[in-house]
Order: structure tokens, then C-alpha cells, then sequence
């Protein structure tokens, strides 16, 4: 008979059963395609790859596993994002004095969201006094607010974008 350790340790080690790293995209794509057809709220799709996955996960550990599948995606996303209003942002400051320029405040106010994600969840990690629930919560806060600011300059590129 096997330990539950040892099922632990094979989820580490080759993954969770019918999780795939394409499978975060497809369903998070999915979702939104669907909110953007039916007019709801893309926000509603932050987290549905990891209810899926969380169905599966036996320990912590999975639990985390499952979130960083989401957090990938959600991480890309918001670098792709960011680079294209970047460039916007850039582009359009060549037209200005450099005293007017955007682009190094749109930098900087990343860099400062940044900071703030970081210390608001690690605040949510130490609300568990070292408890076994702060990893997963810190790692769902990352990718939530994470999703979120990727779903923010979405919406910021598609007004500026011509």
C-alpha cells in the first residue's frame, strides 16, 4: 500500500493527473471568450483553471501547483500588455518635450503596483501565523491581482490602440 507522502511526491515530480500547462490557457481563454460573448465581466474568469485543477489536488502543495499553472498565464499576459503600452507610450513621447514624457511614469507606477502586490500578500501569508493555508493564499493573492492588472491595460491598450 502506498503512503499518501508518496502520492504527494509523485504529483511534485510529474504533476497533477490531466493537468497540462496548456490547459490554464485554454479554459481561462475559454472563459473570457465566453464573458466578451454574453457581455459579462472577464474578472469572473480570474481563478477558473485553478477551481478545475483544485478539484484534483490532494495537499498543499497541489493546491499551489494548480495556482501557478494560472499564474503563468496571467504573468504572461500582463508582461505582453505592458511591453505594448510601453511601446505606445514611447512612441507617443517622442512627440513631446521630454518633461511631458509618459512612458517613465507608466514604468515607475508598474514598478511601485509591483511592490504593492508583493507586501499585500505577504501580508495575507502572515495573517496565517505560519499555518499551513498561508502559502496557497499569498500564491492565490500573487495571481489575482496579477490577473487583474493584466485585465487593467488590456482595456488601457484597447482605448489607446488605434
Amino acid at each position: 500500500m502506498l503512503r499518501p507522502w508518496i502520492f504527494s511526491a509523485i504529483f511534485l515530480l510529474f504533476g497533477l493527473p490531466g493537468q497540462s500547462l496548456a490547459e490554464p490557457q485554454t479554459l481561462v481563454e475559454f472563459c473570457m471568450t465566453q464573458q466578451e460573448a454574453e457581455g459579462g465581466a472577464p474578472d469572473s474568469c480570474i481563478g477558473v483553471s485553478v477551481r478545475s485543477c483544485s478539484e484534483r489536488a490532494v495537499t498543499t502543495a497541489d493546491q499551489v501547483e494548480c495556482m501557478e499553472f494560472e499564474a503563468m498565464f496571467w504573468s504572461d499576459r500582463l508582461r505582453i500588455f505592458f511591453d505594448e503600452l510601453l511601446k505606445h507610450y514611447e512612441s507617443e513621447d517622442a512627440e513631446y518635450e521630454s518633461l511631458r514624457a509618459v512612458a517613465p511614469l507608466f514604468q515607475n507606477t508598474q514598478e511601485v503596483w509591483e511592490t504593492w502586490r508583493d507586501a499585500k500578500c505577504g501580508f495575507v501569508y502572515g495573517e496565517y501565523r505560519g499555518g499551513t493555508m498561508g502559502v496557497p493564499a499569498s500564491f492565490y493573492c500573487q495571481m489575482q491581482m496579477t490577473a487583474e492588472r493584466a485585465l487593467e491595460f488590456e482595456a488601457l491598450l484597447a482605448d489607446v490602440a488605434p
